[in-house]
């Protein structure tokens, strides 16, 4: 098998979170990617941003989080903040998240931009990597959520700093 590679937007060696067409847009540590099939979505971890990809058109956007503030506050679009946002996966409807730093996953809803903490509290961790603390939404604690993937109603994600792998279930 023989693959041809295209750059399709950003450019290296200009770190930022500007927005734009293609090559004038420009990412700061992209980790994370999923799609809804149209457009592709992207944790920005550098520039604490979420950002939007359309595949028609080539225009890259800031979808949510505001560029290089760190922080996990939910809100609206740029509004919200994220503290490294990672892992990003797309569960038909909205994006799930990990922010690897403030030790949560966030919930992106794509219709109203709103962005909502799920699981685990704030720059809180567990103690121990032997003494996960499972529990409902911010009764858990993580260490480090990095990685993310969606299976039916659940989603898996790695906690990265503890070791282990986690589901999330819907109740």
């Amino acid at each position: 098998m023989t693959l041809e590679v295209v750059t399709i937007a950003g450019f290296p060696g200009e770190p930022d979170a500007r927005t734009g067409t293609c090559n004038d847009a420009r990412f700061h540590y992209p980790v994370g990617i999923t799609t809804d099939g149209l457009k592709l979505y992207i944790a920005d971890t550098g520039s604490q941003t979420i950002r939007m990809l359309d595949l028609s058109t080539g225009d890259v956007s800031i979808i949510a989080g505001k560029p290089y503030i760190q922080g996990s506050n939910d809100g609206i679009g740029t509004e919200a903040t994220f503290d490294f946002p990672t892992g990003i996966v797309f569960d038909g409807t909205n994006l799930i998240i990990t922010d690897i730093n403030s030790n949560v996953v966030r919930h992106l809803n794509l219709q109203t931009m709103e962005v909502l903490t799920l699981a685990g509290k704030a720059y809180q961790s567990y103690a121990s990597p032997l003494a996960p603390i499972d529990g409902v939404g911010d009764a858990a604690r993580f260490d480090g959520p990095s990685a993310i993937i969606h299976i039916g109603l659940d989603w898996y994600v790695l906690d990265r700093l503890g070791g282990i792998v986690r589901k999330l279930q819907q109740l």
